[in-house]
């Protein structure tokens, strides 16, 4: 609920801005702290609404809304087809599951035979060491 000090504001602003339709929050608020009241930029706007010295706001975001909505169709228009903005990671497709299985498997023998290849060497090794 409002204060007194507000309600006083307010009213003060109100009959302000019906002396001097149109004047700036910059002299509204000047002339309101002469007097010992704290002005607000709401409660300036707020008796602009009232006197209907200043527009619906609404109106102008539904406005904004609309002119947003139209950009980014027109962009979208633009974009060639395929290519994705900055930032956003590529599409890709999940390789096929068998191939990378086989693949593995492969790698295991490989890794499999180096091991046996290996083994035989330090036996090598160790039959030369021990022949001293």
């Amino acid at each position: 609920m409002a204060s007194e000090q507000g309600k006083a504001a307010f009213a003060f602003v109100k009959k302000y801005l019906e002396k001097k339709p149109g004047a700036p929050f910059a002299e509204v608020s000047k002339v309101a702290e002469k007097k010992g009241h704290k002005v607000w930029p709401i409660v300036y706007g707020r008796a602009q609404l009232l006197l209907g010295q200043a527009g619906d706001p609404k109106s102008k975001t539904t406005t904004r809304r609309k002119s947003k909505a139209g950009a980014k169709k027109a962009a979208a228009s633009r974009a060639v087809p395929g290519r994705r903005g900055p930032g956003r990671p590529r599409k890709v497709r999940p390789a096929d599951p068998s191939g990378a299985v086989n693949s593995l498997i492969e790698h295991i023998r490989d890794l499999e035979q180096e091991r046996d290849d290996l083994r035989e060497k330090l036996a090598q090794v160790r039959e030369l060491v021990g022949a001293r």
